[in-house]
């Protein structure tokens, strides 16, 4: 993620693995610290390599959401890993 902490947008990169031209089917959700799903930025496949995806501060509903700590979650296959974000307003 950067920058982190963030204000207003931040960048979340990561590699979806496999054979060059193929894609993998991935999810990408934001929590806050409650584990209260804030947005799902990303749900469908993905080309390999290298992908970033911009969050801009604001929910599922279009509210710009509170200063605080916030988790990423990315699925792709088996594979889960979590980060945690700040947002400062």
């Amino acid at each position: 993620v950067r920058p982190n902490p963030f204000n207003p947008a931040a960048t979340l990169a990561f590699d979806v693995p496999g054979e060059a031209g193929g894609a993998r089917p991935v999810t990408l959700d934001l929590y806050d610290v409650g584990g209260r799903l804030v947005r799902r930025l990303l749900d469908g496949a993905v080309g390999t390599g290298h992908q970033e995806v911009k969050w801009d501060g604001r929910a599922a509903d279009g509210r710009i959401v509170a200063s605080g700590v916030y988790v990423a979650r990315i699925t792709i296959g088996d594979y889960v890993a979590t980060q945690k974000l700040t947002l400062l307003r």
